[in-house]
């Protein structure tokens, strides 16, 4: 039997003697947990604070603001949260009234607020975070009583003097505080009326269910907030958006591929039909197709499609709270829209959408007045089949199985008039606008501290609680290899299962590329009751100097008939084997006006760039033999070699040979110890025969003959005392006499400077 709250205080100890006895006496907090609840961390926000607790109540974490809700709150992948504010309009007074928006990270800290208030627009109850960081926000406009009747209202329902018009916009969060629109929708587009024929749309409303009738009243009375949408959802794969009308008793569906231009029409989008509805449910006779017979769903709210891998999946789920009819009773509804293909909707011809009874229904299976929320409220579908439903008004939140049993049950301790006390009973009026459980695989949860804190509630009675982990986990450890090698992952089940199963590891490259290891999909076998095993990823080899890289190996499909929980991913770290690369740097010389090229080589090659600076110290020069170039060297990664040159200055002065030290000091990247100096010498060519020494004198028959000379002949010709040429050489300082007879020769020196002839003896 489940709690009922508006007679809480008479049958408080009553209805927990129903409880198990170790939270037979808890008021507030948690009052069942049971190991078929879906564990994972429940959220929702309340009064100023936002709560993520573990299925103990434990807090998870804890997120502050300076507002009341407005009323969503979402936990985004990235550990922040998206939540809605209620700032005071006095121009705008509905119920569930917003207008702030504003992004926390996972320690509370803002990053990112925005209002959309105004005497004229406010966000109100929902807004959805969209995959590519968008948002969704679900707003009104305040349209005058000249407006309204221009659309073919009834002046008869213009009780309030203007008319709310119901408005969904996409913005783009920008930087800090701002955003841009760049999508938009508004129901003031898809009206149609059969009060006035001199208005462009007025027509036959049981012929066009795609557009909203402006005077049908539902339990509107006529009032300002006719419609009172109370919600917004997204579905990526259809790219749809489902709303729910409180006031109108029907949630509907609408195309989110269009343009802004393209909603605001009835052509357009991927479904062609522009911004119209595309579906509706809950009141035929919203559309002139049915009688309060036909009505199925009475104030409701949160209908959120199912995912795909869930039970029931790609349904819609919602919480019907029956206000408007009696009995008043609430129940938890599943609908299956008729189509002919994803998205494509049956739209029926003189009858009303189907189905004409919903898949599921769940009401309190004792006695269905104990489960009622008058406004307010929500169900979700969990992975394993379970339902959390929220009880609004009451704050209560339960669990139920596919058998319809309670496996969980919370009530919320946080209330206005501060955080009760186990043991305190709960105000009747405990008002929660939706609660959400993500399960331990969410990626919020990758890398956070999850350690428990304390419960909500004072003076807390945990005893006996225990969180039921059933869930089947895929972990992997962060693993390291050298360059040449493999990566060896260890991989581990938190427990055993019947069965093999297969795991498939795909890669994302941090510092890493494709170049460094093997970065096609491998697949790991964990044979029937085993729980670990290895997943090996081949490391390529290389020359290059580099620190060390990284990557991120991921589950990206698991092959096994049991539900396992994809959590986990891992760093594999590539250890670099090379040396770190020395550096050369050779002498060389030059004659005068000439340049000076100085080879530079690294032992290695490293994967970033060497970058140098170049410093020249006179020996013998000065400043005006040469030309200082005053560069920074870069050898590029990857390379082994550059050079350096300095031109030299020609001068008619006969002078020896000059030298400079160049030395080179690392500006950017790493070498180890070098030579990192070398000398240049600039050839003096300008010479008499003093400067040109032949030895040895005499010569002996099996010497050669050397030329001692600042420059390199060019040719050597050696004449007998008769004047006959013996012998030559050319481009050399020397020359074989070996096999000349003794005697006296005469020597021909050519270069560039002219030619000398010298006289030597023979032995």
């Amino acid at each position: 039997m489940k709690l009922n709250f508006f007679k809480y205080s008479i049958f408080i100890l009553f209805l927990f003697l129903g409880l198990t006895n170790a939270f037979s006496q808890n008021t507030v907090g948690v009052l069942q947990n049971s190991e078929a609840s879906y564990n994972g961390y429940t959220f929702y926000t309340v009064n100023q604070n936002t709560y993520l607790i573990d299925n103990c109540g434990q807090v998870i974490n804890k997120w502050t603001s300076d507002f009341n809700p407005g009323n969503a709150v979402y936990l985004l992948e990235d550990g922040s949260i998206l939540r809605t504010g209620k700032i005071v309009n006095p121009d705008i007074t509905i119920g569930g009234i917003g207008g702030r928006l504003e992004i926390k990270d996972w320690d509370d800290n803002l990053i990112w607020e925005y209002t959309y208030s105004t005497s004229q627009v406010s966000q109100h109850h929902d807004v959805y975070p969209l995959p590519n960081g968008n948002i969704l926000i679900l707003a009104l406009t305040r349209k005058t009583d000249t407006q309204a009747l221009d659309a073919g209202r009834n002046p008869a329902n213009l009780i309030g003097g203007e008319l709310y018009n119901e408005q969904i916009i996409e913005i783009q969060p920008l930087g800090t505080n701002d955003a841009t629109i760049v999508w938009e929708w508004n129901i003031w587009d898809h009206l149609i009326q059969d009060f006035d024929n001199t208005k462009d749309n007025f027509g036959v409303i049981a012929d066009n269910p795609q557009l909203l009738d402006i005077n049908y009243l539902g339990f509107s009375g006529g009032g300002t907030n006719w419609m009172h949408v109370n919600s917004i959802q997204y579905n990526e794969q259809l790219d749809q958006i489902v709303f729910s009308a409180r006031q109108l008793n029907e949630f509907y569906i609408i195309d989110h591929s269009t343009t802004t231009a393209e909603a605001a029409s009835h052509t357009g989008g991927d479904r062609g039909k522009g911004g119209d509805l595309l579906y509706r449910w809950g009141n035929p006779l919203a559309y002139r197709q049915g009688t309060l017979d036909d009505q199925q769903l009475h104030g409701q709210h949160f209908p959120n499609w199912i995912p795909n891998t869930h039970p029931d999946g790609d349904k819609i789920i919602l919480y019907n709270n029956g206000s408007g009819r009696t009995p008043f009773f609430s129940e938890v509804k599943i609908i299956d829209p008729p189509q002919t293909s994803p998205g494509n909707y049956i739209v029926p011809i003189a009858s009303s959408f189907g189905p004409s009874q919903p898949d599921y229904t769940y009401v309190d299976p004792d006695n269905q007045e104990d489960f009622f929320s008058l406004i307010l409220s929500s169900a979700q579908r969990l992975p394993n089949g379970n339902t959390l439903i929220c009880e609004g008004t009451s704050g209560h939140f339960f669990e139920i199985d596919s058998s319809e049993n309670i496996v969980w049950s919370y009530i919320n301790p946080d209330t206005k008039a501060g955080i009760l006390s186990q043991g305190d009973a709960p105000p009747t009026a405990n008002n929660i606008f939706r609660v959400l459980r993500y399960g331990l695989d969410y990626p919020a949860f990758n890398g956070r501290d999850l350690t428990p804190g304390d419960p909500i509630e004072l003076n807390p009675n945990l005893n006996g609680c225990s969180v039921f982990d059933d869930s089947i986990t895929v972990l992997i450890d962060d693993a390291n290899g050298t360059e040449g090698g493999t990566i060896d992952f260890p991989i581990t089940l938190n427990k055993p299962i019947e069965e093999d199963i297969t795991i498939t590891f795909s890669f994302t490259d941090e510092t890493a590329g494709a170049s460094d290891y093997d970065n096609t999909s491998i697949m790991v076998t964990i044979l029937e009751g085993n729980t670990t095993s290895i997943a090996s990823v081949v490391l390529n080899d290389d020359v290059i100097d580099e620190p060390n890289e990284t990557f991120i190996i991921n589950v990206s499909a698991i092959d096994a008939n049991t539900d396992v929980t994809i959590s986990d991913t891992a760093i594999g770290s590539i250890i670099d084997d090379d040396e770190t690369p020395t550096l050369t740097i050779e002498d060389t010389a030059i004659l005068e006006g000439g340049i000076l090229e100085f080879p530079i080589t690294l032992s290695n090659p490293s994967s970033e760039d060497i970058i140098l600076s170049l410093q020249i110290t006179d020996i013998t020069t000065d400043n005006l033999d040469y030309t200082n170039p005053n560069v920074q060297i870069t050898i590029p990664a990857g390379s082994l070699t550059s050079s350096i040159t300095i031109p030299t200055v020609v001068d008619d002065n006969d002078e020896a040979n000059e030298t400079f030290d160049v030395s080179l000091t690392l500006v950017s990247g790493t070498l180890g110890s070098s030579s990192n100096t070398a000398i240049g010498t600039i050839l003096n060519d300008d010479f008499g025969e003093s400067l040109v020494v032949l030895y040895p004198i005499p010569i002996t028959s099996d010497k050669l003959l050397i030329v001692h000379s600042p420059i390199e002949m060019e040719l050597i010709e050696v004449f007998n005392m008769a004047g006959v040429k013996v012998t030559t050489a050319t481009n050399t300082n020397s020359i074989d006499l070996s096999h000349l007879s003794s005697g006296i020769y005469i020597v021909s020196l050519h270069s560039d400077s002219g030619v000398i002839k010298k006289k030597i003896v023979k032995q």
